[in-house]
């Protein structure tokens, strides 16, 4: 999940809903289908992704074999995909969602939602997609149709991707803030941190953890919006939070990774530095945390002590976030390919190279069911 440097801008206005919004774009949908049909039997397991080419590609997780490629309209996908009722949907950066059919690659539906490129990842619950956009907008659509359902306006732009719980939505912002909305759209409060904030959130227990630019992680009460505590690292906290138990891991720009207590934000422990920055978001199976850094490298580390268990290099940085699946970890690299690699050793099973750089979680699917241990990106479970 790629980090930008962003100029922190004055909170301007609270969320507003649709009407009040200043842009009235009439959508723009592109019914022409522009995806390379698969011309042999579709593998048991799907690894589906975007890239910095314009492209989502789906590849045989087992060989990496391309089964599939979809061309966009134009606009690099950056975003990780969410999986809803056999479609996969993206946001691109000309400013389109894509509803493709994850089975064949066929565009379903594609229509131009916002006046700006989306980098928030989307989240589906009960047919509806949720999403924001750096035009400042956070959207609900229908996915099955592409049609929106309602919109709200923060004070920057959105990049953070949301989280959903108990029927309410959890997303940053870099207008400094954590907006907490109903599924109406309407605010159910906000909190402020100290600076932008490009990590995604994540809800675990009625408390949702999030961290910012601002070097800290905060928990926060889902219900109230009231603080729990808040831990200070060392540097940006851009990551998103994954827990598993009582610990809480995310990267931060000081090059390392934490282990942070949920009760307290107590730090358990950090590893070693690494040769950049931490930005992605880590993901967890089988005792092991497997994060990438802007070192080129993919880590494995201890989940009970930080570690290093093995590590991989790329020919480039990693911004993006791993998933593991069936023992294996797929995570893209900005020399623009995608690698499998064993999930115990670290050693490499195939690689795939796109035309361009890749930052997008991939999402893994097994007859037609996501499979796998993911990090805290977006929706795709749903």
């Amino acid at each position: 999940m790629v980090r930008y440097s962003i100029l922190i801008t004055t909170f301007l206005v609270s969320l507003l809903l649709a009407g009040c919004s200043k842009w009235n774009l009439e959508p723009k949908t592109i019914q022409s289908d522009t995806s390379t049909q698969p011309s042999s039997p579709l593998p048991s397991s799907l690894v589906i992704f975007g890239s910095k080419d314009k492209k989502v590609y789906a590849l045989d997780a087992a060989t990496g074999t391309k089964y599939w490629e979809f061309i966009t309209n134009g606009g690099t996908v950056n975003t990780s995909a969410a999986f809803y009722n056999g479609t996969v949907y993206v946001g691109g950066f000309d400013a389109y969602l894509y509803a493709i059919d994850a089975a064949t690659g066929a565009r379903k539906w594609s229509r131009q939602a916002a006046a700006d490129r989306f980098e928030s990842s989307p989240v589906i619950d009960n047919g509806v997609l949720y999403i924001g956009n750096d035009d400042k907008r956070f959207f609900a659509i229908d996915a099955a149709t592409g049609t929106q359902k309602w919109q709200v306006t923060a004070g920057d732009k959105i990049i953070s991707s949301p989280a959903i719980s108990n029927g309410v939505l959890f997303v940053g912002s870099s207008d400094t803030r954590v907006y907490a909305l109903k599924t109406d759209g309407s605010t159910l409060w906000t909190f402020k941190t100290g600076s932008i904030i490009l990590s995604s959130p994540t809800v675990v227990s009625g408390t949702v953890y999030i961290g910012s630019s601002d070097k800290k992680l905060y928990a926060i009460e889902a219900t109230s919006g009231k603080q729990k505590w808040v831990a200070t690292l060392g540097d940006k906290v851009n990551s998103c939070p994954l827990v598993v138990g009582s610990t809480v891991y995310v990267g931060t720009d000081d090059f390392k990774l934490y282990a942070v207590g949920t009760a307290t934000g107590t730090i358990l422990w950090t590893t070693a530095k690494t040769g950049n920055f931490v930005g992605g978001s880590p993901a967890y199976s089988n005792g092991l945390v497997y994060v990438g850094s802007g070192d080129n490298k993919v880590y494995a580390f201890d989940a009970t002590n930080g570690a290093k268990r093995w590590e991989f290099a790329t020919n480039n940085e990693v911004y993006a976030s791993p998933v593991v699946a069936n023992g294996l970890v797929y995570i893209g690299s900005n020399d623009g390919k995608m690698y499998c690699l064993d999930a115990a050793t670290g050693a490499k099973k195939w690689e795939f190279a796109t035309g361009d750089q890749i930052y997008a979680t991939p999402l893994i699917l097994s007859n037609g069911a996501v499979v796998g241990e993911y990090p805290t990106i977006s929706g795709i479970i749903n």
